[in-house]
């Protein structure tokens, strides 16, 4: 299965998914949702808020331009809403 698959098929085709993307850990983008357009300057604050979560606690967690507010994180995980 390819990653652009998994999006269509295990997160945007279960309906409880609306946009979905999976980017590389450098920014680079695997697969995304159709019309899903995030700007790579908000992928890789999100990259760098996994090492240290000052600027989206204070500044939000930005997505196609619409902000989102830091809720809390884990090892491998950010909640926003």
């Amino acid at each position: 299965m390819t990653w652009q698959a998994y999006v269509d098929d295990n997160l945007v085709g279960t309906g409880k998914v609306a946009k979905a993307a999976i980017f590389g850990t450098d920014g680079s983008l695997w697969a995304t949702s159709a019309g899903y357009n995030v700007d790579p300057v908000e992928i890789l604050k999100l990259i760098a808020a996994f090492e240290n979560t000052d600027d989206i606690a204070a500044n939000g967690l930005f997505l196609e331009g619409k902000r989102f507010n830091y809720l809390r994180s884990g090892d491998a995980s950010i909640y926003a809403l």
